[in-house]
């Protein structure tokens, strides 16, 4: 099953529908990030996700780092949520770019729609921090 699941966001992975080119990138972030959670990744998944931490010179400008104790548990329990909705819900679609402008920078947002489970709507928004896109909130 998990196997089949793995495959399945590689395939996936493979075939973003993009409305730009940010929501390629976007896209394709997000889709290596169900890769990372699914399969446990979580030291290579703080790349993919923004700093929300205490620290207000890093908070909402930088990715967490995986050696930081805090920041560790932080990535695994927001991995531990993506691969949930990974597991519960089924074949998913990427169905609804979006971007925002908002105090933080230009949110940039996926629509997740599943097929199944309790929770089939879920907003991946991300920002961009350097010259990659990162994972700054999950709806």
């Amino acid at each position: 099953m998990k196997l089949k699941i793995l495959i399945c966001l590689i395939s996936l992975y493979a075939t973003v529908i993009s409305a730009s080119a940010q929501s390629e990138s976007v896209g394709e972030r997000l889709q290596k990030l169900f890769v990372l959670s699914f399969t446990d990744n979580y030291k290579t998944a703080a790349k993919y996700i923004v700093y929300r931490g205490d620290d207000t010179s890093r908070a909402w400008k930088d990715v967490y780092n995986y050696y930081n104790e805090d920041e560790k548990k932080a990535v695994i329990e927001i991995c531990k949520r993506i691969k949930n909705y990974l597991e519960t819900g089924g074949d998913y679609e990427l169905s609804e770019f979006t971007e925002d402008e908002e105090s933080e920078g230009t949110w940039y947002t996926w629509l997740v729609e599943f097929q199944k489970g309790d929770k089939r709507k879920v907003y991946f928004s991300f920002l961009k921090i350097g010259k990659r896109y990162a994972l700054g909130d999950i709806d």
